[in-house]
């Protein structure tokens, strides 16, 4: 492990996430960002205060390719995400204000070169390189991945990862959304390869290959 990779690990493992992030699959986010080719670039949806961030800036230290971060989040702090952050990981947001901030520092002492597009994900405008990994802490229900893989399909070279950290959230909640989730890319297995399940504590995360053709 280079020492640079050492010191991102422990930043990383202090940052706070909402009850699981990117800690609870580190391994393979660490392992996913290595791998993408020099050129290419990672998509890093809803990051929240960077631990996801920070995981894939990991795997890019190591394979040391140019490889830069997209980081896409609201950072702001409403009613309901306020009281979240408090019951999940004992943060204190500023109330109906933006925390990006609070992102930014804990990120920006990573030797990577990382971008932040701060507002509405689904109306986000695309990293304008080709991407090699996308992971995504946010999306679930057909609306959302329709505008989510009408922005970020396009920059998809084939071959790519897709990681939904909140796929298999369908077999512990009802809320349809995450039944709608699932029958979305089932309907789209040609074009979306699996899901892999990930390994790791939280246990609802799971990887697709991105095979080509997506056209909504």
């Amino acid at each position: 492990m280079r020492p640079e990779t050492y010191t991102a690990w422990r930043r990383a493992t202090a940052i706070p996430d909402l009850g699981g992030g990117g800690a609870s699959v580190a391994p393979t986010l660490v392992e996913l960002a290595s791998k993408v080719a020099p050129g290419k670039a990672i998509v890093d949806i809803g990051p929240f205060l960077g631990s996801t961030t920070a995981y894939l800036a990991m795997g890019v230290i190591e394979s040391g390719a140019d490889v830069t971060i997209h980081s896409y989040d609201r950072w702001y702090s409403d009613y309901h995400l306020h009281k979240r952050a408090w019951k999940h990981a004992k943060v204190k947001l500023p109330k109906d204000d933006s925390f990006w901030k609070l992102w930014y520092a804990n990120v920006i002492d990573l030797p990577v070169d990382i971008v932040s597009h701060k507002g509405d994900i689904y109306q986000a405008e695309e990293p304008m390189h080709p991407v090699g990994l996308l992971v995504d802490d946010v999306t679930s229900g057909e609306q959302a991945l329709d505008s989510l893989f009408s922005i970020f399909a396009p920059d998809l070279v084939e071959g790519a990862t897709v990681v939904m950290m909140d796929y298999f959230f369908y077999k512990q909640k009802t809320d349809r959304r995450f039944t709608e989730t699932v029958r979305w890319f089932e309907d789209r297995n040609k074009v979306f390869e699996g899901p892999d399940p990930v390994t790791g504590a939280r246990n609802t995360a799971a990887t697709f290959i991105y095979r080509g053709g997506f056209n909504g």
